[in-house]
Formats: C-alpha cells, sequence, structure tokens
C-alpha cells in the first residue's frame, strides 16, 4: 500500500502531513473533521489547526481516548458502534466535497479483489459467495440521500473507550454500499 501521508503524534495530538496530496484527500478530511466537530460532536477528533496550501499540507486534530477495537466485539461494543454509525449516518453532507472512488469504480475494483480472493471457511465463507453473487452483477444505482461514511472500516480505526466509540475519518459517500479506500489512522 502506498502512504499518502506521515503522522507525528504528542499525547494530546495528532498531525497528519501529506507525502501525496494530488487526490486533495487534505482537503476532504479537513472538511470532515470540521463537519463532525460541528453536527456530532465528540464522534471524532476535533480539527485544531490545518495549512491545506503548504508544501506539503497538513492537518492537526485531537487525539482520542480508548483502545482500537479487535477480535470478537461484546454486546457493549456492537452497541456502541451501532450508535456512533448512526451518528455518522445522520451528519449532512451538504457542502462537503465529494468523496473518491465513485461507486461504479468501487464495484468493479471490489468484484475484482472478490473474484481472485480465496473463500474463508464457515459462515465467513457463505457471506463471502454472496457478495462474490452480487458483485457479479450490475451496480446498484447511486443513491440519492448520500452519507456520511467511514473512510476505512477496518474495526481497529474505532476506539472504545468503555462506554462509547469514536472514529478517525469519514467520507460523504452513497448509503448504505460504497466504499473509500484511506491509509488506516492511528487515532
Amino acid at each position: 500500500m502506498v502512504h499518502t501521508h506521515e503522522l507525528v503524534m504528542s499525547e494530546s495530538e495528532l498531525v497528519k502531513r501529506y507525502s501525496s496530496w494530488d487526490r486533495r484527500e487534505h482537503e476532504r478530511e479537513w472538511a470532515v473533521l470540521t463537519a463532525l466537530h460541528q453536527r456530532a460532536p465528540g464522534s471524532s477528533p476535533v480539527p485544531l489547526s490545518a495549512d491545506l496550501a503548504a508544501t506539503p499540507p497538513w492537518v492537526r486534530m485531537s487525539r482520542l481516548p480508548g483502545t482500537p477495537l479487535g477480535g470478537t466485539l461484546t454486546g457493549d461494543e456492537l452497541d456502541a458502534l451501532e450508535s456512533a454509525l448512526r451518528a455518522l449516518w445522520a451528519v449532512p453532507t451538504d457542502g462537503l466535497p465529494p468523496r473518491r472512488f465513485h461507486p461504479d469504480e468501487a464495484w468493479r475494483v471490489t468484484g475484482e479483489k472478490f473474484a481472485t480472493a480465496r473463500r474463508p471457511p464457515g459462515i465467513i465463507g457463505d457471506a463471502f459467495d454472496r457478495a462474490v453473487d452480487l458483485l457479479s452483477g450490475p451496480p446498484p444505482a447511486e443513491a440519492s440521500d448520500p452519507v456520511l461514511g467511514h473512510g476505512d472500516p477496518n474495526v481497529a480505526n474505532y476506539l472504545w473507550d468503555g462506554q462509547r466509540i469514536r472514529l478517525a475519518t469519514a467520507r460523504p459517500m452513497p448509503h448504505p454500499t460504497a466504499s473509500h479506500r484511506t491509509r488506516r489512522t492511528p487515532i
């Protein structure tokens, strides 16, 4: 994977310096962090400052408490994850920049990856088979009611503090099946 940024962390802050910015990820990240801070405070890092025109551009944000999710989630963690995702999806996307990885491209690329991947065993394999079947057909029509979605849905990007879950960066995307790929952000 090509890394498009480097992270500099202190106890309370994280600075993301972009080594590649031709895809304007720094601008989208700042816009989404700002929107989340205004419309769903406490759900993600607080945007502290940015220089989006610098070479390289950078974004400074707060660090969040908690430990990354992983393994089998507890009932409390699942409930908190559902609550965090519902809060994220409720944030209006008006005025946010469009995301990368258009749905048709996402459908094609994801279908290609599933088609060449090894089928896992058990119930996961059953879900895998369903995904292969679904992705072999045409992509769904673009949703007219976009939602804000997490940029990298790896559960390790969701932080559990014992009571609630917070997330790193999110992206505007159609609901519910779009995808956006970014580097995992350990905050």
